[in-house]
């Protein structure tokens, strides 16, 4: 836009030179001519070499139509702006051959116009150049601020991580302390009643230590199931796994994608977590990967453990502890366990829903 209005200004200072000589088709060609040359200097990249091209035709013409010298400023703008300013020479050239058939007037006339457009270019170049550095600001502004945000949100996501973290090690701490102290304190209570009934020989008495007795016993049962609800809500896939994974997060690149709910069994977050851990520490002993991957998927029938790396090392054996570990972790929830090490170290664990709930009730 500013371009357009640059050359207007110079288009119009021009045109009393033009239509000052008399006619109207002279001018008209000169005028159409000289637009044609600005228009195309437009569309051609300047660092094309045949973008001099324009100016040579056009200052070739000026020794055919003279009046095509009125115009020239139009030239010598657009050649200021493709930043080659030994192509000045052709359009002075132009100038200088036609020295004779212009009057002293018409010379200063353009002249005039030609520092004028000149000067304009000028202008032209620093505002681009201003422009260019104005847009560089923004976008490293823009960027900073992206990276400030992305730097802020992990800042966010690690301290919520450590909160939690924390919050389920409180929880675990908590159920140990009540089933260490106040369910061993209550055992010896329901023992120390049963023992008293049988040496009391009053039956009131004896009737009274019974419902003493149940009373120990039901707030032994209700602590049991507080602590165990406490152990299974101190369990945390994601959290626990992010934590194992962290052992070597600082020497590969780890990607974990997990949709496995928190509301999914205790056993099956226990064993997965073991899994991967059991994963981690092979890659640390035997791997020389830079990339680990860990999938946790949910099913509509079962659950899914995958867990690779792109290593080349065959160190580990199959028949490892470690390997045998994981196929017993799996297999102890009738899950299916296939582990190897052809391209990279890769567990790949499945665990049937409805084998699960069979093995629970069972255990009940």
């Amino acid at each position: 836009m500013r371009r357009l209005f640059d050359k207007s200004v110079v288009l119009l200072i021009c045109l009393p030179l033009v239509f000052e000589r008399g006619g109207f088709i002279t001018p008209v060609i000169c005028i159409l001519a000289a637009l044609s040359c600005t228009c195309l200097s437009e569309i051609i990249p300047k660092d094309k070499a045949y973008a001099l091209f324009i100016p040579l035709v056009y200052s070739a013409g000026t020794l055919f139509v003279p009046e095509l010298l009125l115009l020239i400023p139009l030239i010598f703008y657009d050649i200021v702006l493709s930043k080659k300013p030994y192509i000045l020479i052709i359009p002075t050239a132009a100038l200088l051959v036609s020295l004779d058939s212009l009057s002293g007037r018409t010379l200063t006339l353009i002249i005039v116009d030609t520092i004028i457009a000149l000067a304009l270019s000028v202008k032209s170049l620093k505002l681009d150049g201003y422009e260019k550095k104005l847009i560089e600001i923004r976008d490293d502004n823009i960027e900073k601020q992206n990276l400030l945000s992305e730097r802020n949100r992990q800042l966010i996501d690690r301290q919520d991580y450590e909160i939690r973290l924390a919050t389920l090690g409180e929880r675990n701490r908590i159920a140990r302390e009540i089933h260490d102290n106040v369910g061993h304190m209550l055992s010896r209570s329901i023992l120390q009643i049963g023992a008293m009934k049988v040496i009391e020989k009053d039956e009131a008495m004896k009737e009274q230590l019974t419902s003493v007795g149940q009373t120990l016993s039901e707030a032994m049962d209700s602590i049991r199931m507080s602590v165990h609800r406490l152990h299974d809500e101190s369990v945390n896939l994601s959290v626990s796994v992010k934590d194992a994974l962290s052992a070597i997060s600082g020497e590969v690149s780890v990607s974990l994608d997990c949709d496995i709910p928190e509301s999914s069994p205790t056993k099956l977050k226990l064993c997965f977590i073991g899994i991967i851990k059991e994963a981690v520490s092979n890659v640390i002993k035997h791997s020389d990967c830079d990339r680990v991957t860990v999938i946790l998927r949910e099913h509509p029938a079962f659950w899914q453990l995958v867990f690779s790396d792109n290593g080349t090392a065959k160190k580990i054996k199959d028949s490892g502890i470690g390997l045998q570990n994981i196929r017993d972790r799996a297999m102890s929830l009738g899950g299916v366990c296939e582990i190897d090490n052809k391209n990279g170290f890769r567990i790949f664990v499945t665990v049937s829903k409805k084998e699960l709930s069979e093995n629970e009730n069972n255990n009940n």
